[in-house]
């Protein structure tokens, strides 16, 4: 009975999807439906092998994830901090970058606000406050099932023009079980 009701779960998302005829690092790219905050739904690309960068306008993410570590202020305390890059080949000036949290969140979360940013080297790398990483305030962490996270990374040009990047970020359960685990290290010294 297990078995019929995995096959049809797997019918059930292959059927959410739509195979497109592109391919990212030899693996088919299928544009899959993510929830998002207000009850709306995106389609982004993925493979099997994973979330695909977004990119648009000379523009391609490179990260959105985070990291775990122990506390520079407070010994045997976790801390997570998100990180964002992305790469540019766009020679405009970027007025503004404002990256928001589209899922798992009910409602929009703007994460980051920066004013004239850096771009070195074609790049824009951004870690944001540090927030205490344990089963109170990160607890998706410590759930036995991957998380799943989307971005909207909005970068305004000087020239009015506006660049959006929607980014969905995919945490499976043996790397958040790797991080709970290095988040126990640290809290029992």
């Amino acid at each position: 009975m297990k078995k019929i009701y995995l096959v049809l779960l797997i019918f059930a998302i292959a059927g959410c999807a739509s195979k497109s005829n592109k391919t990212y690092m030899g693996h088919d790219v299928i544009s899959m439906p993510f929830n998002i905050a207000g009850g709306n739904v995106v389609h982004l690309p993925v493979t099997d092998a994973g979330v695909i960068p977004a990119e648009d306008n000379g523009f391609m993410m490179k990260v959105a994830g985070f990291s775990v570590a122990e506390s520079k202020a407070h010994k045997r305390e976790a801390e997570l901090v998100w990180n964002f890059a992305f790469s540019s080949t766009n020679t405009e000036k970027v007025q503004s970058i404002i990256i928001e949290e589209l899922a798992p969140t009910k409602v929009i979360k703007q994460l980051l606000k920066v004013e004239n940013p850096k771009i070195v080297d074609g790049l824009w790398i951004s870690n944001l406050e540090p927030i205490n990483a344990n089963k109170e305030n990160t607890p998706w962490i410590f759930k036995n099932k991957a998380s799943i996270y989307v971005f909207k990374i909005t970068i305004n040009l000087k020239s009015g023009e506006q660049t959006t990047l929607t980014q969905a970020a995919w945490f499976s359960k043996p790397v958040l079980a790797t991080y709970a685990k290095q988040i126990s290290l640290i809290e029992n010294g």
